[in-house]
């Protein structure tokens, strides 16, 4: 049987001159060869055909390239009908023999053209309106193309988290880094050509490996690593004998990223910078092992470098820099002059950055109002263009320019513990949804809950009773909302709101409806608390702690060792968090000086914390294990109060306590799902 442009399996209208399937609703895109693929297959139907045939065929006899592609092209048949028709299977594996079409394929009647003639005076007519459409088709504004609908199969599909995709040279493995709960995080690679197979662990150790590349030859892997003993090294693994060589130092709070050049000769990473106090990007040579700062090269840093990706020529640099004012921007840096450039504007968090392998773009991931969002940005025009992908993360190029990334699927959800009970119980949904909620706060007085939603479409400041009922959106900034802290009395709420060029400090007033910015002579402003008479804010610049008059709106000082976030104990006493510290100190406010609180208490995060009636609760997390625990200042012991799953709890979006409850509230992860996906 001949088929022509068209023709029919099953429900599935197959369009050959266009490479696209469409069952019902649902289509997908094919490549050519994929298309040519399954028209043979239907040509040869309901006969078996051999791989030796196909490869014969497609890849006229080349079988070194044709095992590998023929076992590719059968997966992306096979994933692009599954996508379209969950319901029926398509292709047949015949085992030692090949594979057949599972479907009698059947012709499509061509649509016969309309045979009455048309009368010339008609026919001018047509043509005159065909032509002033083909005029306002191609001159008229045309609105922006809506990218990648659709069109994205799961590559990973196993339990825990499957993170930071990477593909090999040859696009035959992907690697990953695979967080199973309660086991370390080591570093796994799944053939691409056998989707089928299960992955195979590349590390088997005890630290926290991710970010992995190969080398350009294969024989290595370049990756970072974490631990306790050994903090944050970027590493050289041997594939042929498995030694590990270490090759540079990366602050172990911060991120890290590799890159290498498609020479293989060039290796970009995130290390340490030279007086040890951030991260910085730097280029290594890997055939003299001599390396160079990209950043920080004639000043000390005021940023932290955390992302890059190398341009396929290793000419440019592109990272992403977290600045003090809490925006993170992509930065082009000339790997040869050092020259920089700013490509971005307004973005508060990058989580990944890819260059292309053939064109001028770049692809990258942000938050934006409590979601993730891909982006691609056309280098010689500066155009953005949003990606269609929900959960978009950390994009990586294949060598064929096929997109990979991993969908982060963690809404986050407002949870209430009960410490009521000999045996504490299990965290309660106080408020979730379909939206994300975090950074809950509770007030006594005003017996009510403030928080953050992003229901709206953007992070504002919501309220509700103690019981998650009477929901009540508070601001309409349309900014990213954070932090927010009552005042004593329950009147006031002090908070945090981004803008797309920096950071400030708001008070809403629960009497009037209205949020005020303070103008205060600070570059930006952490989670802030109140005095105990509420004339006062305690607000951290990333670096130091203050205290701002309210009457004032002055400033002054209160650490000169650092400080992120502080609670007031009294009148003269606070107690506080440095910003890279897992330890709580003391600031007495009379005479300034300060003191370690307690040995026992060992934080997860500086905000992951909250003081009430001479006890600390706090987020305790070692490795998979994650605890909430308290520490009782009479006492001076720390109890366990539960140990929740692993990302049961966000370390620091925000804790607070409901005193006639005795409820613990705060911000959790529901149902975690984080998978590989590949958009072709």
């Amino acid at each position: 049987m001949q088929f022509g442009k068209e023709f029919l399996i099953g429900a599935c209208h197959i369009d050959v001159s266009r490479c696209i399937i469409t069952c019902g609703q649902n289509s997908h895109a094919l490549q050519p060869k994929f298309m040519e693929l399954l028209c043979y297959l239907a040509e040869r139907y309901p006969e078996p055909v051999s791989r030796d045939e196909l490869i014969a065929h497609i890849w006229q006899g080349n079988a070194y390239v044709g095992k590998k592609a023929l076992t590719n092209a059968i997966w992306h048949l096979r994933s692009a009908f599954k996508q379209c028709d969950a319901q029926h299977e398509y292709i047949e594996t015949l085992r030692k023999t090949g594979y057949r079409l599972c479907i009698s394929p059947q012709a499509q009647e061509p649509k016969q053209a309309q045979t009455k003639p048309l009368k010339r005076s008609f026919a001018l007519i047509f043509l005159g309106i065909m032509a002033l459409s083909a005029i306002i088709f191609f001159w008229w504004p045309q609105p922006a193309a809506k990218i990648a609908q659709a069109s994205s199969t799961k590559i990973t599909d196993e339990l825990g988290r499957e993170l930071f995709p990477s593909v090999s040279p040859d696009g035959q493995w992907l690697l990953y880094s695979w967080r199973r709960l309660g086991q370390p995080t080591n570093l796994y690679k799944q053939s691409l050509l056998a989707p089928e197979q299960s992955a195979q662990a590349i590390t088997q150790s005890p630290y926290r490996e991710s970010r992995g590349v190969f080398s350009a030859d294969m024989h290595s892997l370049f990756y970072y690593r974490k631990g306790k003993d050994i903090g944050c090294q970027v590493v050289q693994h041997s594939l042929l004998n498995n030694k590990v060589q270490i090759l540079d130092q990366c602050l172990s709070k911060g991120s890290a990223d590799v890159a290498i050049s498609k020479d293989g000769h060039t290796l970009a990473y995130i290390g340490l910078s030279a007086d040890g106090t951030t991260n910085i990007a730097y280029l290594r040579d890997l055939r003299t092992g001599s390396k160079r700062p990209l950043s920080c090269i004639h000043e000390p840093c005021q940023f932290r470098d955390e992302a890059l990706a190398l341009s396929p020529d290793a000419s440019q640099v592109v990272v992403s820099r977290n600045y003090d004012s809490g925006h993170e921007e992509l930065v082009l840096i000339n790997a040869t002059s050092g020259e920089q450039q700013q490509l971005t504007s307004g973005f508060l968090d990058v989580r990944g950055v890819a260059w292309h392998p053939l064109l001028s773009r770049l692809t990258f991931s942000v938050i934006e109002q409590g979601r993730r969002q891909g982006y691609h940005l056309h280098l010689p025009s500066g155009q953005l263009q949003a990606l269609d992908l929900p959960g978009f993360s950390y994009p990586h190029y294949g060598p064929d320019g096929a997109l990979y990334y991993h969908r982060w699927r963690i809404p986050k959800s407002i949870v209430r513990l009960s410490l009521d009970a000999d045996v504490a119980s299990t965290p309660f949904p106080l408020l979730l949804g379909e939206h994300s909620v975090r950074y809950p706060a509770y007030s006594e007085q005003a017996k009510k809950i403030v928080f953050v939603s992003n229901e709206s479409g953007f992070d504002e400041l919501w309220s509700a009773d103690v019981d998650g009922s009477n929901r009540r959106q508070l601001t309409h900034l349309q900014m990213t909302a954070e932090d927010p802290s009552w005042s004593h009395d329950g009147r006031y709420i002090a908070f945090n709101a981004f803008s797309e060029h920096s950071n400030h400090l708001y008070i809403y007033d629960m009497h009037s409806g209205r949020a005020q910015q303070l103008e205060v002579s600070l570059n930006y402003f952490g989670r802030p608390t109140w005095s105990l008479d509420n004339h006062h804010l305690y607000v951290s610049d990333q670096k130091q702690l203050y205290s701002i008059d309210l009457n004032t709106l002055s400033v002054q000082a209160l650490t000169q060792d650092g400080g992120a976030y502080a609670m007031a104990m009294d009148e003269q006493t606070l107690i506080y968090a440095k910003p890279q510290g897992k330890r709580l100190y003391l600031l007495n406010l009379s005479d300034g000086t300060s003191a370690p609180l307690t040995e026992e208490v060992l934080l997860s995060g500086a905000y992951g914390w909250h003081y009430h009636n001479e006890k600390v609760y706090f987020f305790k997390v070692n490795r998979a294990d994650y605890r909430i625990s308290r520490y009782d200042m009479a006492t001076n012991k720390v109890t366990d109060v539960i140990r929740v799953q692993e990302r049961g709890f966000s370390r620091n979006l925000g804790m607070s306590f409901v005193p006639h409850k005795n409820w613990l509230l705060y911000s959790a992860y529901k149902d975690p799902q984080i998978d590989i996906m590949v958009y072709r």
